[in-house]
């Protein structure tokens, strides 16, 4: 991996009062870091950019951004946003002509900017499911078509354009080591790597009458061996049946030159929810799977439990049983269920750093692909407490097998093609999240991973890494920039 630039350049910003200051001096920092300049912060006439209402200042500015306040404190109205030459823009009243008269820019970017990664945009979805998640078509970016259009990198881009043309700022940092033009990532949330043996069950019903008959324990046997084998069924361990898909899964990846990351889950359903998983992290097979995973390379990861938003248990509760299981430092979480704070979720994602942890893998959506903070590139959330970033990297999750059919392998694997494409496009990352546990019965997700995986290994234009890797060189391109 390449080393950072030792002497980074900054953009001198000033932002004058307003109830969303906070948020708007957040929404700058955030978006010139992409670009790839730091910001510094100072009451000065003379600024390269300016949010306020002086026209004065204004004037001068390259960059002139006016505040608009009334839009975004309006909760109870959904908010109009429009298409202004190809960039979203939020607005009141009639859309604007153009996105620039003069340095003047014709949207608050930097409150809109906040809008988008703070998930604020989630208060006026049209609906939510049966886990108070926002559907990708209930939320505003799916009503305005723009799941694979994540408005932030317009915003990027707008900045980019003038401070390039209109300013003196030097050159940016660049955004990918080694000279790549975009990122991937891989992962695996482990939720069902073994099945339950009902066998036993069965028998003993069998022998010992119980709530219902004999007769249905015998049906429900027969079944179970009917359609799982008589070995899978009665004789053969969890890590020799089918769905224990670590050894096929890292075979894939070793071929291509690829790692990944884990995601284990130490919350059982039986001291959680009734939505948490089944298996017992702690067993031994689980630690030696550890050791074999960690020491090849890839990497070990949390799911948090489903009720991890109401701290039940403490996230770092769960990252130190599973650092004591691994035997290994935990730098990863992305929630089960994508359970965040459905009220605040910053509030959840604020929470991790305080854990000991460099990065959530959270933010996306669980029915559909497209990029939920309308981003497809590492940032840092909001921390309400702070008042600014929180000290944590979010990788956000644009693609998953879930969001693909189970059987149509032509179909899933065009979605996987596309959206690195989109990625592509956007010099963005790429983070894709593929089960582990489903690819006996789901085809066309275990055809379209290996689809992934050849394409990426022969794409010479993205770096690939593991989520760790990539959440430890954005830290470091961020602490170079401060």
């Amino acid at each position: 991996m390449q080393s950072l630039a030792p002497v980074p350049s900054h953009v001198v910003a000033r932002v004058d009062g307003g109830i969303d200051e906070p948020l708007r001096r957040y929404g700058i920092e955030q978006l010139l870091r992409l670009v790839g300049f730091g910001v510094r912060f100072k009451s000065d006439d003379s600024a390269t950019i300016y949010c306020g209402s002086n026209p004065a200042i204004g004037a001068a500015a390259a960059i002139w951004i006016p505040p608009d306040d009334a839009f975004f404190l309006d909760a109870g109205q959904r908010p109009t946003i429009s298409l202004v030459d190809g960039v979203c823009v939020p607005h009141r009243g009639p859309a604007p002509a153009s996105l620039w008269v003069g340095n003047r820019l014709s949207f608050d970017v930097a409150r809109a900017t906040a809008f988008w990664l703070t998930l604020e945009s989630e208060r006026y979805a049209a609906a939510r499911d049966g886990h108070n998640r926002v559907p990708a078509a209930a939320s505003l970016l799916g009503t305005l078509g723009l799941l694979n259009r994540p408005p932030i990198h317009a915003y990027v881009q707008l900045l980019a354009d003038r401070l390039n043309s209109e300013a003196n700022c030097g050159s940016p940092l660049p955004r990918w080591p080694l000279g790549k033009t975009f990122a991937a990532a891989l992962s695996h949330d482990v939720d069902a790597p073994e099945r339950s043996n009902r066998v036993p069950l069965y028998l003993k019903e069998m022998v010992f009458k119980n709530h219902r008959p004999r007769r249905h324990a015998y049906w429900d046997l027969c079944a179970e061996i009917r359609t799982r084998g008589l070995a899978n069924a009665c004789i053969r361990p969890p890590s020799r049946r089918p769905e224990w898909d670590f050894g096929e899964i890292c075979e894939i990846e070793e071929a291509c030159g690829l790692r990944s990351a884990f995601y284990f889950a130490v919350v059982p359903r039986s001291l959680g929810h009734l939505c948490d998983t089944t298996y017992d992290s702690s067993r031994s097979r689980y630690r030696r799977l550890y050791r074999r995973l960690i020491e090849g390379g890839w990497e070990v990861g949390l799911q948090a439990g489903y009720l991890t938003s109401a701290g039940r248990p403490s996230l770092r509760l769960q990252v130190d049983r599973l650092a004591r299981f691994s035997g290994h430092g935990i730098a990863g979480v992305r929630h089960h269920y994508l359970q965040l704070d459905p009220v605040a979720p910053m509030r959840t994602l604020a929470t991790h750093a305080d854990a000991g942890l460099l990065y959530d893998a959270t933010v996306g959506f669980n029915d559909d692909l497209g990029f939920r903070a309308g981003i497809a590139l590492p940032y840092q959330p909001y921390d309400p407490q702070r008042q600014g970033a929180a000290p944590l990297v979010e990788l956000p999750t644009g693609i998953a097998d879930m969001h693909m059919p189970k059987q149509y392998e032509t179909v899933s694997v065009e979605a996987v093609a596309e959206h690195l494409r989109i990625v592509r496009g956007l010099g963005g990352l790429a983070l894709l999240n593929w089960h582990v546990g489903n690819w006996h019965f789901a085809p066309a997700w275990r055809d379209s991973y290996c689809a992934a995986c050849r394409l990426l290994a022969e794409d010479a234009d993205v770096w690939v890494a593991t989520p760790r890797e990539v959440a430890t060189w954005w830290r470091q391109r961020s602490e170079a920039l401060q």
